[in-house]
């Protein structure tokens, strides 16, 4: 079976709203008592007539080129097949191609890879993947700068670019001073797998600049795939850019810097019960009446968010400070394995307290910022 991007590969927009046009022109005189019906790939059958079939706009705010959509009848705001050369495909079609040669980033080029970017955009991504608190992506131009990433012959993340010099939309004349990826997304069922952190590679070996930039705001897990890129290419650490508007001056952050900065968080603390910290104490910790001491805390329990437990040095506990609660931990640069601990004393809740923490044999999977 041949699928949309296999096939329009020599169709431009005009043939394709050409052909639309007069199949509605045709639905028009088509008798309600013999309607047909499209079934999708889950076996459901929807019924195509006049009720739920409409023009939708491909790129956006840019009404010039359309394509024509069938919806199911309870939402009429989610497309679930397009008609495609004088056939209707279901939404799970177009994403697939049956050209064992697409495999990998492929840049966008034909029609055809554009209304897959469509679809993984405006319908995947919007109806159903996107996470809460996200901001959309805007939808992608005519002539954007996008890739879509193949793996065994199904659609599953893309990622675009506004190159350097091209026009910021949110300004009327100002354009970008730099490349700035502005979009990126992998399918639920693919994350975890080290796509994201291959579309940031693919990125720079695209654009040869000295800086790139991503968009404000970046994503949790986007901030974790610069922190896998900033690990493997540390060389890169002036690389990339937290970039707002068209990248001034004033307007971008270095990454590198942002990451060394951040607070990080226990992932799955759930399961994690037990972590034990050597702590060198700098300066003088309320009770201990000692610099520079050596102490090891044995145990840190998420539950009760304290540092306490067997193991805790004897001359501490008699000092009274067999319980110190454990407030945050830092890393003391991007790409360092060295931490900066911040607890207090108990019974001297205002005295905060910090010292280094050496993290080699840590599991670093465990943080994230």
């Amino acid at each position: 079976m041949e699928f949309p991007v296999d096939v329009l590969e020599a169709i431009g927009h005009e043939e394709l709203e050409s052909s639309a046009h007069s199949y509605m022109s045709d639905l028009l005189y088509v008798d309600p008592d013999h309607s047909q019906y499209l079934s999708l790939t889950t076996g459901r059958k929807v019924r195509i007539s006049l009720s739920n079939v409409g023009f939708v706009p491909l790129y956006g705010a840019n009404l010039k080129h359309k394509v024509l959509a069938l919806f199911a009848p309870e939402d009429q705001f989610t497309a679930v097949a397009l008609l495609l050369d004088d056939k209707w495909y279901a939404v799970d079609d177009i994403l697939r191609t049956a050209d064992s040669s697409r495999e990998g980033l492929i840049k966008v080029r034909s029609v055809g890879e554009r209304i897959v970017l469509y679809v993984l955009n405006r319908i995947v991504y919007r109806t159903s993947e996107m996470s809460a608190g996200e901001v959309p992506f805007l939808c992608h131009g005519e002539n954007d700068f996008a890739k879509i990433l193949w793996k065994n012959g199904e659609a599953v993340g893309f990622y675009s670019v506004k190159p350097k010099g091209s026009l910021c939309s949110n300004f009327v004349s100002q354009c970008y001073l730099l490349p700035v990826m502005d979009s990126i997304f992998v399918r639920r069922g693919h994350r975890g797998q080290g796509h994201g952190l291959q579309m940031l590679e693919d990125f720079v070996d695209s654009f040869k600049d000295d800086e790139l930039g991503m968009k404000f705001p970046l994503s949790p897990a986007m901030s974790q795939v610069c922190r896998h890129y900033l690990d493997r290419y540390p060389a890169d650490v002036d690389l990339l850019w937290e970039v707002e508007g068209v990248g001034g001056p004033y307007q971008r952050t270095r990454v590198a810097s942002k990451l060394s900065t951040h607070t990080l968080k226990v992932l799955n603390i759930q399961c994690l019960h037990l972590v034990t910290l050597w702590v060198f104490s700098i300066g003088i910790m309320s009770g201990l009446g000692k610099t520079t001491q050596k102490c090891k805390c044995a145990g840190y329990n998420p539950d009760t968010n304290h540092i306490k437990g067997p193991g805790v040095n004897k001359n501490i506990v008699a000092n009274g400070c067999s319980n110190l609660q454990f407030i945050g931990i830092t890393r003391l640069t991007a790409n360092s394995d060295c931490f900066f601990v911040f607890w207090r004393h108990e019974r001297n809740p205002h005295s905060i307290k910090h010292g280094m923490v050496l993290m080699l044999w840590l599991n670093l999977s465990h943080f994230s910022s």
